[in-house]
């Protein structure tokens, strides 16, 4: 059910909330200065369009791991939270390369392109891949950090590492950069912190509260230790 949630929420902040945002934003920004000043300052006007991706997408995946904690009277274990939050991730992720895959084959992508093209004919899926990945960790570090108590700031964490992956498309769009170059940097981002939320998933949690001695009963080990 989490997963579905997730495979929900992604066309939900989408397309309700998303694009109409990023439509809005971008004609107040071209109205105020213009199409030729928009486009020559790209690298700066585009920033709170590309931020509002990540503050809407991470915003939606905490949803269901939020409603969870509420629903536990806020007691939720770390690992637990991130157990919620990578499943939900996973679920939003996939749906999202559905859509986008869906319009590489509908387009005719056939195995002969990569002959014809190497990676330039498989660099979706390979983008495909490591975005899932992303979208996991995100989740994930989210939900971990919730049953912390420390929601919202890892929220705003987490749209700001996804905003950060995001903005080099704006360089791609100027020529900054190629493809195979933005592929490699969203591979690299991907990995580091999915790479932390493992770390954060096996580590040794450290144990609250004073274990009672053999013999005493909790309260007697407490005065013990005053």
């Amino acid at each position: 059910w989490l997963a579905l949630a997730g495979v929900v929420l992604f066309p939900v902040s989408i397309g309700l909330f998303q694009a109409p945002l990023q439509n809005l934003v971008g004609n107040l920004l071209i109205n105020s200065y213009g199409v030729q000043a928009y486009q020559e300052q790209l690298l700066v006007m585009g920033i709170p369009v590309v931020l509002l991706s990540g503050l809407v997408q991470e915003g939606a995946k905490l949803l269901p791991t939020s409603l969870w904690w509420w629903g536990q009277n806020r007691q939720l274990s770390p690992r637990t939270g991130l157990a919620i939050g990578a499943v939900v991730g996973a679920g939003f992720g996939v749906c999202e390369a559905q859509w986008l895959l869906n319009q590489v084959f509908t387009s005719g992508f056939a195995w002969d392109y990569v002959t014809l093209y190497g990676f330039d004919a498989i660099w979706p899926f390979w983008e495909r891949f490591f975005t899932v990945a992303f979208h996991i960790a995100t989740g994930a570090l989210t939900g971990y950090w919730l049953a912390k108590g420390k929601g919202w700031q890892f929220y705003l964490i987490a749209s700001f590492i996804h905003f950060f992956t995001n903005y080099f498309i704006l360089f791609l769009y100027r020529g900054l950069i190629t493809v195979l170059q933005i592929e490699i940097i969203v591979a690299v981002i991907a990995v580091i912190v999915f790479g932390v939320i493992l770390w954060l998933r096996w580590r040794k949690e450290p144990i609250s509260g004073t274990a009672a001695a053999p013999g005493m009963s909790p309260s007697e080990s407490a005065s013990s230790s005053q």
